[in-house]
């Protein structure tokens, strides 16, 4: 009885936070070198019961720790729960390309703000940019496994503006816009790069919204997303 109640604390305890899997839900799973490397890092001990997700189903898996080493941890599956941290509401945001180095330290941010979709494009003022798409799934998977998110933000690209306005029903940001309330995040919300937009951008603005954060001051673009999805949050 001791042990079980012991259990249930644990249980409680490391909800908020998890291990990714990719194969969590099999009844035995043998951990790679590196996900055996962040099971040891974060002080796990044999006997141990963690929290695993695999991103592919609205589940948290509970694995026991049944053999360990430096580099092999084997896990034995004792029981699983739904997870029910998700949005509540599909907030999607754009954002004009900017460097690499920017959109991925607001990743984290944005995941945990519960967006649900990022659209990256360029506009005329956006940098050149070659993203890695394989290290910002990796970003995002960390994210959701220390906030306790059930799933990820998803990124769609395009090559141009015009693609993007064609596909989407968007709202814009700029100075002298209307100020933003709870109905604007029903559309996507598109943030300009830094230097913002021009002429050539805004022919394809004719159907789009002009919106405005509830300041003056000038932001640098990845201010400006993460002040939106802050706000979104309270939606």
């Amino acid at each position: 009885m001791k042990s079980f109640l012991q259990s249930i604390v644990l249980r409680k305890k490391i909800l908020s936070s998890f291990f990714y899997l990719a194969n969590a839900s099999e009844p035995v799973l043998e951990a790679s070198s590196k996900e055996a490397h962040h099971i040891n890092v974060r002080r796990q001990k044999l006997g141990d019961e963690i929290c695993c997700v695999n991103f592919k189903d609205d589940l948290i898996y509970f694995y026991k720790i049944v053999s360990m080493a430096r580099s092999r941890v084997v896990l034995e599956l004792v029981g699983s729960k739904k997870n029910d941290k998700k949005a509540s509401a599909k907030i999607s945001l754009a954002w004009a390309f900017t460097q690499n180095k920017t959109i991925e330290k607001a990743l984290p941010f944005l995941n945990e703000c519960f967006v649900d979709k990022l659209f990256l494009l360029p506009t005329h003022r956006s940098s050149p940019l070659r993203l890695n798409h394989e290290r910002m799934r990796e970003i995002l998977i960390n994210s959701s496994c220390q906030c306790g998110r059930a799933d990820l933000m998803k990124i769609e690209v395009f090559d141009n503006l015009k693609d993007f306005a064609q596909k989407n029903d968007f709202a814009y940001l700029d100075f002298g816009g209307e100020q933003i309330n709870q109905s604007h995040f029903e559309q996507t919300i598109l943030v300009g790069p830094e230097g913002g937009f021009c002429e050539q951008d805004y022919e394809f603005f004719s159907k789009a919204q002009k919106l405005a954060l509830p300041c003056d001051l000038v932001m640098q673009s990845s201010t400006a997303i993460c002040a939106l999805a802050a706000r979104a949050m309270f939606v």
